[in-house]
């Protein structure tokens, strides 16, 4: 099974929407610079594993296990190097960054290592393993007139009254060029949703909005992949989200200092969604209905909010379920999410693991 993706995968569309988006960033940009797509003046935090990554597509990645994470490491990536920080997580450098956000001195003192080559290491989510994934539903006016996930009380076309707020099991996440296995036969209306992610840095409890600014540590992209049926079958949407790799997160984290200036919400940032080259989603952040602040202020009013939490703030318009007829996720389908500011986030459909499919 796993032979017959890469053939069908390295064949076809993955080669043409890599090559092609190699000449989009000049002709010269190597895997990793295209995963980023970013200026070498950005400062772009990883995780990294130092085994060599996988050919593309990759085959289906494995149910999360804390092993999988256990040689991780943070680093900076510039250009096609990636150089180790001196901390041994990431949640440490986010510990000690405290409100001050990324320190220049250590990116600083690590460009005077060794660096390691891109195409030497792994890239795995920037944050591996957050205390909390915590997601914000029906955030955007149109993808609140587009999808049939109702509550109680609320009228479909409504916004809803109060955020919209839910987790999703920490097992579910994954790196960048990470391959998923399709839900199926648990599911057969897979789809996708591009989300700009906010990566909490000072936890806190009771904070207000003025405040939410101190409280981030910086922005990456989540891609909050979702079981349709599951989702519609169940009052919560936890089991619908939360299955193995559901939660893509990456390819880095941009300090807030670099993106936002260090307010809590980023100017507004562009998200685009593409599924096998098509655009589905294009949206802005300056869209949402409830923007960062208002969101930190809403959560931290209940929940203690723990440094390396990543909050979720919603998608646009344009996921499967909107269409005449869906267009739900297939095998061998690659899906690309891109916000402005912080680059690609990309993930290949593996056929199920339990099926034929």
């Amino acid at each position: 099974m796993l032979r017959s993706y890469q053939r069908v995968g390295t064949s076809s569309y993955v080669r043409r929407v890599v090559e092609n988006s190699y000449r989009a960033c000049g002709g010269s940009a190597s895997r990793r610079n295209f995963a980023t797509n970013m200026s070498a003046t950005t400062t772009q935090l990883v995780s990294f594993t130092q085994r060599p990554p996988p050919t593309l597509p990759p085959p289906p990645a494995k149910p999360y296990a804390a092993a999988d994470f256990a040689d991780a490491q943070p680093g900076v990536m510039v250009g096609d190097d990636v150089y180790p920080l001196p901390f041994k997580s990431m949640l440490d450098v986010i510990d000690a960054a405290g409100f001050g956000g990324f320190k220049r001195d250590w990116l600083d003192d690590a460009l005077r290592q060794a660096p390691l080559k891109a195409n030497r290491v792994t890239l795995l989510s920037p944050i591996p393993n957050p205390p909390t994934v915590i997601c914000i539903g029906k955030n955007y006016q149109e993808h609140i007139k587009e999808v049939d996930t109702q509550m109680p009380g609320i009228a479909k076309d409504a916004v809803p009254p109060v955020p919209i707020i839910f987790t999703k099991s920490t097992s579910s996440v994954c790196g960048p060029d990470n391959a998923v296995a399709h839900p199926s036969p648990a599911s057969s209306k897979m789809d996708y949703e591009g989300e700009l992610g906010v990566v909490i840095g000072v936890g806190g409890k009771d904070i207000p909005k003025e405040d939410a600014g101190k409280h981030v540590f910086g922005y990456t992209i989540v891609n909050d992949l979702t079981a349709r049926d599951v989702q519609k079958a169940h009052q919560q949407w936890f089991l619908g989200k939360s299955f193995d790799g559901f939660s893509p997160i990456g390819p880095c984290i941009i300090p807030k200092a670099e993106l936002s200036g260090g307010a809590a919400d980023p100017r507004a940032l562009s998200i685009v969604t593409r599924v096998n080259g098509e655009v589905r989603q294009t949206g802005s952040t300056s869209d949402m209905i409830r923007d960062v602040g208002d969101l930190v202020e809403c959560i931290s009013s209940c929940v203690t909010l723990r440094p390396g939490d990543v909050l979720v703030t919603g998608t646009p318009a344009g996921v499967g379920a909107g269409f005449d007829p869906p267009k739900f996720l297939k095998p061998r389908d690659v899906v690309e999410v891109e916000v402005e500011g912080i680059g690609t986030l990309r993930t290949y459909v593996a056929p199920s693991l339990s099926s034929k499919l």
